[in-house]
């Protein structure tokens, strides 16, 4: 069993309205998880004091990272970040598809890679998708692709901006499941459900959110086993 998270943390920033980067790491072992999404993580950024966001939560949870740059900001990137509590390797980022009709959108971007922790082998991926319905969806479509094209079972996480509504049948005709149901979005009183845990040859056995000292956006946390199929 694995217990895995996704949380946009809004670089770092507090309700009160100040980034607050040494809380990252705070926030990020209060989940107890051995995989952990990030989304709007800053590196090196005016705005986040110059910190690396990614490489400060590593240090201060002492697990391993990766951080894909979606574009160049203030100075520094923005962009996506995984964490693990165990080997990460085969790193990939991919750069997710835009159309003429949103030309000069910001990029987005998912980061691949092949994990190792508590006892499961998995490729994970994390995303944060477009604002625009009709472009996330096709960003959707793209990175289920790319994912699974690598070894499974397959787990990907992230911000989707868009309803289960959505993303429960695209999801079920490519053949993987994906949470519903738990809001996550705005922080205090959520009535949104974007945050996702989607998987392919695992099941999520429970899953619940937090409130943390940063981001905008409720954690999700997950439990997954490797699914009967998967085992056979």
């Amino acid at each position: 069993m694995v217990t895995v998270a996704t949380f946009n943390i809004q670089h770092a920033r507090t309700e009160e309205g100040t980034v607050e980067p040494q809380l990252l790491g705070k926030a990020c072992a209060e989940l107890g998880a051995s995989v952990i999404a990030l989304q709007e993580v800053d590196r090196c950024t005016t705005r986040s004091g110059g910190t690396d966001l990614t490489a400060l939560a590593a240090e201060q949870t002492g697990m391993q990272s990766c951080f894909g740059a979606a574009m160049e900001m203030e100075g520094g990137e923005y962009g996506n970040a995984l964490l693990v509590d165990g080997d990460l390797g085969d790193r990939e980022v991919v750069i997710l598809p835009q159309t003429s009709r949103y030309e000069g959108a910001e990029q987005r971007v998912a980061v691949l890679a092949h994990v190792h922790t508590a006892g499961e082998t998995l490729s994970v991926g994390v995303t944060h998708l477009d604002f625009r319905p009709a472009l996330a969806e096709i960003q959707l479509a793209a990175v289920l692709d790319v994912l699974r094209r690598r070894p499974g079972p397959h787990l990907l996480m992230g911000d989707l901006n868009l309803p289960p509504s959505v993303v429960v049948p695209a999801v079920e005709d490519a053949g993987w499941s994906a949470t519903a149901g738990l809001n996550t979005f705005p922080l205090r009183h959520p009535d949104r459900t974007i945050d996702y845990v989607i998987t392919q040859g695992l099941t999520v056995e429970s899953l619940r959110t937090r409130i943390l000292p940063v981001g905008d956006h409720r954690a999700l946390v997950a439990t997954v086993t490797p699914s009967r199929t998967a085992l056979e």
